[in-house]
C-alpha cells in the first residue's frame, strides 16, 4: 500500500468536515460516512484482515474522529471549530501515514512513532469526548447513567489501545483498565455537578488520565521513582488549580 493513500484519506476527510458545516442537516449523515471511511483505511493499512490487529489500530483514529465530531456539534465558534478540524486531519493523517509504513514500509518506521501520536491522539480524545459528553446533559438532558456508562466503554478502549501500542504485556494489565474505568466513572459523575464549562471539567478529566497513564508507563517500566511521582503530581494539581480558581462559577 502506497503512503500515496493516506494524502486521499486527508483529503476525504477535509472535505467530509467542512461539508458538515455548512450542512449542519446532514451532519451526522457525514460523520458516519467519515467513521466508516476510518474503519475502511485501516482494514487497508492493516493488509485488509479483521483480526485483533485491525480492531487494536482502529481504536485510536475511530475514537478520535466521533469524539471530535461530537465536539464539534457543541461548537458554537467558527474560528474554533476550524482550528478543530485542522487538528483532526493532520494528527489521524499523521497517525494512520505511520500506520501504513508501520505494515508496509517497515524499513523506513521511524521508533515509537505509533505510541507517539496516539499519546496525542488519546489525550485529545478524552478531551473532546468529555465535553461533548458534558454538554448533551447539560444541554440535551440526556440520561447521566447512559453517558457514564458510554464514558466507562471508552476509558476502557483508550486504556486498554495505550497498553497494546506500547507492547506493555502482563496479566494484571485488566485489572489495571477496569479499575482506572471505575475512577473515572467516579470522576465523571462528580465533575457533571460543578457548575462552570464543560471545558473546564474535561480539561480536569484530561488531567486525571495524564496523572494515571505517565505514573503507569513509569511503573511498567521500572522507572516510578518519588521524583517521578511528584513531579507528576505537581503538574496534575496547579492543571487543577488554575482551573477551578479561573473557571466562570455560576
Amino acid at each position: 500500500m502506497s503512503v500515496f493513500w493516506v494524502y486521499i484519506y486527508s483529503l476525504a476527510h477535509v472535505i467530509g468536515l467542512e461539508w458538515s458545516l455548512f450542512q449542519p442537516d446532514l451532519f451526522w449523515i457525514l460523520g458516519a460516512i467519515i467513521l466508516l471511511f476510518n474503519f475502511l483505511f485501516v482494514w487497508l493499512a492493516t493488509h485488509r484482515r479483521l483480526d485483533i490487529n485491525f480492531f487494536n489500530f482502529l481504536i485510536s483514529p475511530f475514537l478520535f474522529m466521533l469524539s471530535g465530531l461530537v465536539f464539534l456539534l457543541f461548537s458554537g465558534n467558527s474560528l474554533i471549530k476550524q482550528a478543530v478540524i485542522l487538528f483532526m486531519v493532520v494528527s489521524a493523517t499523521i497517525f494512520m501515514r505511520y500506520l501504513v509504513i508501520y505494515n508496509y514500509h517497515r524499513h523506513n518506521y521511524p521508533k515509537h512513532g505509533l505510541s507517539s501520536i496516539s499519546r496525542i491522539i488519546n489525550l485529545t480524545t478524552i478531551f473532546f469526548f468529555y465535553t461533548g459528553w458534558f454538554n448533551l446533559h447539560g444541554f440535551l438532558r440526556v440520561s447521566l447513567w447512559f453517558l457514564a456508562l458510554a464514558s466507562t466503554v471508552v476509558i476502557v478502549l483508550v486504556f486498554y489501545q495505550f497498553f497494546n501500542i506500547n507492547k506493555i504485556k502482563g496479566r494484571d494489565n485488566k485489572y489495571f483498565i477496569w479499575v482506572a474505568a471505575l475512577i473515572f466513572l467516579e470522576l465523571f459523575y462528580v465533575l457533571h455537578w460543578l457548575p462552570f464549562l464543560s471545558y473546564s471539567k474535561a480539561l480536569l478529566v484530561v488531567s486525571a488520565y495524564y496523572f494515571i497513564i505517565s505514573l503507569t508507563k513509569h511503573y511498567f517500566a521500572g522507572s516510578l521513582e518519588p521524583q517521578v511521582y511528584r513531579r507528576y503530581s505537581l503538574v496534575t494539581g496547579i492543571i487543577w488549580i488554575l482551573t477551578l480558581a479561573t473557571s466562570r462559577w455560576g
